[in-house]
């Protein structure tokens, strides 16, 4: 196992039972957490996701494979809360839908702009020792 994912998953099962715990007052404390916890719930399957690909195809750039991953969350999750809002029906129609669009796209977005930018700090740094 990844030991980003050995460290990710007792983070993100902390930050959700803090969440868990703090539901019945809903503050920016508990936003915060259920943020968090949603950022390493995302982390822990992608990186579930990178080291089992990596056992898999030694070869593979993790970087591409956590990408892809992110990706596919982000879609997916983009995907199923706009079939909320379109098709929900009663009081609080699409009230789900909203709160993913509103709290899970972003996540994903900035994921992958932390992931690259983390890729372009390591292929720079390739670069400058394989000229040295």
């Amino acid at each position: 196992m990844s030991k980003y994912f050995i460290i990710t998953l007792p983070l993100a099962i902390i930050s959700w039972c803090v969440v868990l715990k703090n539901q019945v007052s809903v503050g920016w404390c508990t936003a915060l957490f259920a943020y968090i916890g949603t950022i390493f719930s995302i982390l822990t399957i992608c990186f579930l996701i990178v080291s089992i690909s990596k056992k898999l195809i030694p070869k593979a750039s993790p970087y591409k494979i956590f990408a892809i991953s992110v990706s596919i969350i982000g879609v997916l999750t983009f995907l199923y809360a706009i079939y909320d809002i379109k098709t929900s029906t009663g009081l609080f129609a699409g009230l789900f839908g909203t709160v993913l669009l509103i709290t899970v796209v972003p996540i994903t977005l900035a994921l992958l702009l932390i992931e690259f930018l983390i890729w372009i700090y390591n292929k720079k740094k390739e670069n400058e020792n394989g000229k040295k």
